[in-house]
């Protein structure tokens, strides 16, 4: 089943099973009269089935959960598509999978088996938040509390849930995610001590892309200049080629008065290893013996000693270490009017890179399988316009979502829209920009006190529309996103959407 049709599923099967199961969850909860006093669970369920990020808004409450002294046990109910999510957060103790991407009859056995494994379990937290089935399903385990949201439209929820806590979605969703904590009998992890224990679950990051150095001394005694170009080059570019790495940067070091004669070589090298290299003539600037001592750098010279790779440390203290900047430009099949044109990606970036003038820029690119050829094509298009001025990595397909995620902990910036990458770069504290339309950042954005959020978006009459409308009222046109991009555009802001019939 695609999208659409679980949606529209879980609209009309979920309110036809509310109305059924009401009158009898009543009768019952008036018969039985259960104990529900939630300082007493010593197991706790959370149930997440659309919007990975959404783990990652909830992570403060979900720590605060994790450490409470009686909890013996908390567990994830999810979809393939969000347990990746659940398990980088690594605080569950289990992650139990239903299928919803085989058809019904997969989904209805693995339901089933859901069933029976959280039958009057002692707390099922529903954080779906819009959802009718997942309602249903907390019910239907007979869990001895379960706790889910209301909000204004969603009245149906009454007498079916024992907790229900109202959540106003024109306000922040973090606000009402912490107030689970405060049910609990505790209070939301700080900013600092999540980005510290999450830091710690997700280990030492490095990544393929890490910058390996080439520091070299070309000139060399009994050769003439012209023969020492060649053979110098030569050596560098079969270094250069030996290593599978994302980026390579090569320093030719000499004295001050050797700068002007580097040049040349500098010139040739960078011809040589084009898009797979940047070339720093540094003579003058550093010495060998300095190069040689930083971390990540190995020596070339003729001989063509053939160094180990070591990872580069977070602060090498290198004066050239790259700008390195994260670029998030793909989100979920839920609502893809939040993305960006490669076009507006591309400008923004190049407005980016020109604020800062840094010596040399590594952009890299994240996304999934499906979104390779995309951001392939967004490849291209940055480097014809930053040419010689950056390296530009498609890491689409081929990083899972933890190694994604290593890679934002090592950037200095991060570019996105509204998806789980933003959540993620807000946890490890990176300076993130992102850019939003269809959905609020308002309402999805945790406050951040350290200032490290820039923001982008323009209020117009049909923002946002994502939970708002089952389809956005623009079709597609997302004129919003136009005007995150650029708020000078000429387009309208006040659009009449038109649906007939």
């Amino acid at each position: 089943m695609n999208l659409r049709s679980r949606l529209f599923l879980d609209y009309y099967f979920g309110g036809f099973l509310h109305a059924v199961l009401r009158l009898p969850t009543m009768f019952l909860g008036k018969l039985l009269r259960r104990d529900h006093d939630l300082s007493k669970c010593r197991e706790i369920a959370i149930l997440k089935l659309l919007g990975g990020g959404s783990l990652v808004i909830a992570y403060p409450a979900l720590l605060a959960l994790r450490r409470l002294p009686g909890l013996a046990r908390l567990t994830l109910i999810t979809t393939p598509a969000i347990a990746p999510f659940g398990a980088l957060l690594g605080i569950f103790d289990e992650i139990v999978v239903i299928r919803d991407n085989r058809g019904l009859l997969t989904l209805a056995a693995d339901s089933a088996r859901a069933f029976r494994r959280f039958f009057r379990h002692d707390a099922l937290i529903d954080l779906e938040i819009h959802s009718r089935l997942t309602t249903v399903f907390a019910l239907l385990t007979a869990a001895r509390n379960r706790v889910g949201f209301f909000t204004s439209i969603s009245f149906w929820r009454r007498h079916l849930n024992t907790h229900l806590l109202f959540c106003n979605v024109t306000n922040g969703i973090c606000d009402f995610y912490d107030q689970l904590a405060a049910l609990f009998g505790t209070s939301p992890v700080s900013a600092a001590e999540c980005e510290r224990e999450f830091r710690r679950r997700l280990g030492e990051y490095g990544f393929e892309g890490d910058l390996f150095r080439l520091a070299s001394a070309p000139a060399r005694a009994g050769l003439s200049r012209e023969r020492m170009r060649q053979e110098w080059v030569e050596v560098a570019s079969r270094q250069v080629a030996r290593w599978d790495l994302g980026t390579v940067s090569v320093h030719p070091s000499a004295a001050p008065a050797d700068r002007a004669q580097l040049e040349p070589v500098a010139i040739l090298l960078s011809g040589q290893v084009q898009n797979r290299a940047v070339v720093r003539n540094l003579a003058g600037k550093a010495t060998l013996q300095k190069l040689a001592a930083t971390p990540g750098t190995a020596l070339v010279d003729a001989e063509e000693r053939r160094p180990e790779l070591r990872s580069r440390p977070r602060n090498s203290g290198f004066e050239e270490d790259p700008f390195r900047l994260a670029i998030a430009p793909v989100c979920s099949g839920l609502s893809r009017e939040r993305m960006l044109r490669r076009e507006e990606w591309v400008g923004i970036v190049a407005q980016r890179i020109a604020r800062y003038e840094p010596a040399m820029v590594e952009l890299h690119l994240l996304g999934g399988p499906a979104d390779r050829a995309e951001l392939e094509q967004m490849t291209t298009l940055l480097e014809e316009r930053l040419q010689g001025r950056a390296v530009v990595r498609n890491y689409a397909g081929k990083t899972s979502l933890r190694e994604s995620v290593r890679i934002i902990a090592a950037m200095d910036e991060v570019l996105c829209i509204d998806s789980a990458l933003l959540h993620f770069s807000r946890l490890l504290g990176r300076l993130t920009i992102s850019f939003w339309g269809p959905t609020d950042p308002r309402t999805l954005l945790r406050p951040n006190s350290e200032g490290l959020d820039e923001i982008h978006y323009v209020k117009i009459p049909c923002s946002p529309c994502v939970h708002m409308s089952h389809q956005p009222p623009c079709k597609g046109q997302n004129i919003c996103m136009r005007l995150a991009a650029d708020p000078a555009a000429p387009v309208s802001r006040n659009q009449p959407w038109v649906l007939k019939g």
